[in-house]
């Protein structure tokens, strides 16, 4: 049914399939049962009625000789046939446009196993992540279950919720019935922030535009006033190094995500962008009564960058969006924010951008994100 598919292009994404109409968890409430039993009989009667129409105006036909009412008996078979097989190919039609990877997600591919990639991760004390693992192949669409060998160290929930309980190590499991299982180490460890009384900083990190070149070292820069010193973080990556950064609190705007880093729900940024996207969002309370600006992700984990690069590459969570290889992205630098709320291109808040991102030294550079913002190339 591979040419039916073209009529799925423009749905929306779930679970690695596409849906139009039904969600990927109305599969829970039994109504894929259902769909297959109707579908399975209507094929069957489909392919029933092609054989006997078939049949019959052969034998209608070849028998009529010059006797025209049988030949259009014949033909009336004929055009009966002709209708069931529209009939079957409407109702497939149908289904494609309804259903998560249509018809054929009726008959799922059979899963062979599971790939966490990578399959150990670090984790800072009392945080959160999500963790997943891919079904190989990925059409075969099985719920995963997630258990860990030691929940005193991280407790996570069946669809894959992690929370740093204690220090040390661990493995999480992932199955999906029938013996497939997949590990993940996981360690969790101290956050390796110092104070603000430990490493002073000797350089301004005040402005309205990043101080550049933003991708050397933040350490020595001040985090812009009316914005929070997280101290430095020894997790960041830039160009696929570990590295260095101090990391802020940007108090104005906020972190609506409850998988993404963030410090007393807000953006958390390099110090070196830190005023520029402050004074970004002084400016949209100015011209919003007040409100805040809305984001759903800023500075970023290696283990959260690596779950969202796999989801690009497989296609099968995050809508397919484009993503870094872990190590690469601009996030894990603190220089990178996603804003929420951005429908398109051409939306208010979209325009207000336009109007608004050059003035602080800011640019939308990915052209298949709108709500991606990033230095401008000036400052790095």
């Amino acid at each position: 049914m591979d040419m039916f598919k073209i009529f799925t292009m423009f749905a929306e994404s779930c679970a690695g399939v596409d849906t139009s109409v039904l969600s990927c968890g109305d599969n829970d409430n039994g109504i894929w049962s259902i769909l297959l039993t109707i579908f399975n009989i209507l094929t069957v009667g489909v392919v029933t009625l092609g054989v006997v129409g078939v049949t019959i105006a052969a034998i209608k036909y070849t028998t009529a000789r010059d006797n025209s009412a049988n030949v259009a008996l014949a033909k009336k078979h004929l055009a009966s046939v002709v209708l069931g097989i529209v009939t079957w190919v409407m109702i497939t039609l149908l289904l494609n446009l309804l259903l998560p990877g249509g018809a054929d997600s009726l008959h799922p591919d059979t899963a062979t196993g599971l790939v966490i990639d990578p399959g150990e991760m670090t984790m800072y004390l009392g945080d959160q992540e999500r963790v997943h693992a891919v079904v190989q192949p990925v059409s075969a669409n099985n719920n995963v279950t997630w258990t860990s060998a030691n929940s005193t160290i991280v407790d996570i929930t069946k669809d894959g919720n992690a929370k740093a309980v204690a220090i040390g190590t661990t493995t999480v499991t992932a199955s999906i019935g029938n013996g497939i299982t997949a590990d993940l180490k996981i360690t969790v460890i101290k956050q390796t922030v110092s104070t603000r009384t430990d490493t002073t900083p000797t350089d301004s990190g005040d402005g309205v535009t990043p101080i550049g070149p933003v991708y050397q070292d933040s350490t020595n820069v001040a985090c812009a006033s009316g914005t929070i010193d997280l101290g430095i973080d020894d997790q960041a990556y830039h160009d696929g190094v570990r590295t260095s950064a101090r990391i802020c609190e940007i108090p104005n705007i906020n972190c609506v995500s409850s998988n993404s880093f963030s410090s007393n729900g807000h953006i958390v940024l390099n110090s070196r962008v830190s005023g520029a996207y402050y004074a970004l969002g002084n400016r949209y309370m100015d011209t919003h009564n007040g409100q805040n600006l809305t984001a759903t992700e800023s500075y970023r984990t290696n283990a959260r960058q690596t779950y969202f690069f796999n989801c690009y590459i497989n296609q099968n969570c995050n809508n397919g969006n484009l993503a870094a290889r872990p190590g690469y992205s601009n996030h894990q630098l603190g220089l990178a924010v996603d804003f929420a709320g951005i429908s398109s291109w051409n939306d208010s808040l979209s325009q207000w951008f336009y109007d608004n991102l050059g003035d602080f030294g800011l640019v939308r550079d990915v052209s298949s994100e709108y709500w991606h913002v990033n230095p401008a190339s000036q400052y790095r």
